[in-house]
């Protein structure tokens, strides 16, 4: 069994010889070190000032997410939430298997476990990806400046799919974080974990947009384009295929008020993708065609509009509706009269739903009618994309913990 190790750099090996070396450099630090807040807002200037990294919105994102002052954020949260009784120290090695389809997400994962003072493996696919060797090459050099003071850090390593090799990662892992589609997640987890073992694990999720229609009309024309802005940003990065990005639109609203509001919006939409000179590759197009010309053949659409750069699908109802979806700019798009009528289509598949034009008080009373159904985030449009430490319903950062509850006797009155 052979594996390519990429950070360090050694190159194919033998999976036994990466094991034996992982042992052999194998180091723990104190969560929230000066060292980890300081590589990593190395890290994150040096994303900044990558030339390269510049030509992709989303690792300016991750840049932007991993600066100094957004650490030192995490920090205080971290230390605001470990009770005075208790003393926090890393859980050991984590190993990361991130999805092939969004490309930085794998460093948001280890940003959060090594903070918390954890030794990381990611397992990265053989699936060509710019944004991905970008940041691989970024983190080995910040690695290698510290001149051995971040080894056993994070160890990087590209292989197939190979349960045998799957296998032997897990053996050296004290937490086991799995991003992907549900058969990944299946395949990966028939791999048992050290009994002592933690496991994270985020599969296959859907999302959706719910905007009210007269919060949108009632908008000044001169401020619908940042509408449109931050839902290219939502829709458009990762090809619509990250857990979080809507591949359902929701009006909530009479008739007319959505028909008028819908149809600004796709205009607004569609001025924002010339406005940005978007184009979408010939493959994604055919694919957005098919699908949905499938979907027009197996379905009752109330209108079926396939544009230059996206596809409406209009659905006359939520009941029986199938979560399928192909990416590359396919919305789906139905009305509901209010928001609380969400509540019977939502299922533990959902993960967030991004809206415009509700109070909080709309939101807080559509959390609690939701029970156990599902939706771990509601977000404003224009931050489905932004990641947390709380992620499909999980507190990454303080599960990446282990936890020493102290009790000491009270003292006896003399």
């Amino acid at each position: 069994m052979k594996l390519n190790a990429v950070i360090p750099a050694s190159g194919v090996m033998d999976v036994e010889e990466f094991a034996r070396r992982h042992r052999g450099v194998h180091r723990e630090r104190t969560p929230f070190a000066a060292e980890l807040l300081e590589f990593f807002g190395r890290f994150s200037r040096a994303i900044f000032q990558s030339r390269e990294a510049s030509r992709y919105p989303e690792l300016t994102a991750l840049a932007y997410w991993m600066r100094p002052a957004e650490l030192e954020r995490l920090r205080a949260e971290f230390h605001a939430a470990v009770p005075a009784d208790t003393v926090v120290m890393p859980r050991g090695t984590v190993f990361h298997i991130p999805p092939g389809n969004v490309d930085t997400i794998f460093v948001y994962s280890l940003v959060l476990a090594a903070l918390m003072g954890n030794t990381n493996i990611i397992r990265l696919s053989d699936r060509p990806s710019p944004q991905t060797d970008i940041l691989v090459d970024l983190l080995g050099r910040q690695i290698d400046a510290g001149g051995g003071s971040f080894e056993g850090l994070v160890s990087v390593v590209r292989y197939g799919h190979d349960a045998q090799i799957n296998a032997a990662l897990t053996e050296l892992c004290d937490c086991r974080v799995i991003w992907g589609g549900d058969n990944t997640v299946r395949t990966i987890r028939a791999t048992p974990l050290p009994p002592h073992a933690l496991e994270l694990v985020f599969p296959d999720r859907y999302s959706l947009a719910a905007i009210d229609a007269g919060a949108y009309l009632a908008l000044a024309e001169a401020d619908r384009p940042a509408i449109a802005a931050d839902f290219f940003n939502d829709a458009f990065w990762f090809d619509q295929m990250a857990c979080s990005s809507p591949r359902l639109v929701v009006w909530c609203g009479g008739e007319n008020d959505v028909a008028a509001a819908s149809s600004l919006f796709w205009f607004g939409l569609e001025r924002e993708l010339e406005h940005r000179a978007y184009i979408a590759q010939p493959a994604v197009s055919v694919r957005r065609l098919g699908f949905s010309c499938e979907v027009a053949a197996d379905q009752a659409l109330s209108a079926h509009v396939h544009g230059r750069y996206f596809t409406r699908l209009v659905v006359p109802s939520l009941d029986g509706f199938s979560r399928e979806h192909c990416g590359g700019g396919l919305f789906f798009e139905a009305a509901v009269e209010s928001l609380e009528h969400l509540v019977p289509f939502i299922t533990r598949r959902d993960q967030t739903i991004s809206y415009f034009g509700f109070a909080r008080r709309q939101l807080e009373n559509l959390a609690g009618m939701l029970m156990a159904r599902g939706v771990e985030r509601i977000v404003p449009i224009g931050q489905a994309l932004k990641f947390g430490r709380f992620w499909d319903g999980h507190d990454m950062l303080m599960s990446f913990g282990r936890y020493i509850h102290i009790i000491t006797p009270p003292a006896r009155k003399r």
